[in-house]
C-alpha cells in the first residue's frame, strides 16, 4: 500500500462519512428520530468529551473513524479475494450492527434499541455508506 492508495482510502472514507452523516442528519431533522445524534454521540467515552465537546468536533471524530475504515477497506480489498466492494459492505454492515450496543451505552436519550424505524434508517444509512465507499475504492 503506497501513499497514493492511502490518500484514496482517506478520500473515500471522508466522502462516505459525509454522505452517511448528512443522510442521518436529514432523517433526524425530518422525523425527530435521533439517529444522527447516535452517530456522533460519544458521551459513553467521558475521556474524549473534553476534546470533542461540540457537535462539529464529534462529527469530525466520526469522519476520522470513517477515514480509517476507508483505508482499511481499500487495504483489505486489495489483499483479499473478496474485492473492495464486498469488503466495504462487510465493514459497513459491522458498523450498522453497532446500533444495538450504542443505544445501550448512550447516556443521552438515544433511539430505543427496538425502534424499528430508527433501525431501518440507521441500516439504510450504513448501506448507503457501503455503496459510496465501495464505488470509490473499486479498482
Amino acid at each position: 500500500m503506497n501513499g497514493k492508495s492511502v490518500a484514496a482510502g482517506l478520500w473515500a472514507g471522508f466522502l462516505s462519512g459525509c454522505v452517511l452523516g448528512l443522510f442521518l442528519l436529514g432523517v433526524q431533522l425530518l422525523t425527530g428520530i435521533r439517529v444522527y445524534t447516535l452517530l456522533i454521540n460519544i458521551d459513553f467515552l467521558p475521556f474524549l468529551l473534553p476534546v470533542f465537546s461540540s457537535k462539529w468536533s464529534q462529527f469530525l471524530l466520526h469522519l476520522l473513524v470513517s477515514c480509517v475504515i476507508g483505508i482499511t477497506a481499500l487495504f483489505l480489498g486489495c489483499r483479499l479475494a473478496l474485492g473492495a466492494f464486498r469488503v466495504a459492505f462487510l465493514l459497513s454492515l459491522f458498523a450498522a450492527f453497532l446500533y444495538f450496543p450504542l443505544t445501550k451505552l448512550s447516556v443521552m436519550p438515544p433511539p430505543a434499541g427496538n425502534d424499528s424505524l430508527a433501525i431501518l434508517f440507521w441500516f439504510s444509512g450504513h448501506m448507503l455508506y457501503a455503496v459510496v465507499l465501495g464505488r470509490m475504492i473499486q479498482e
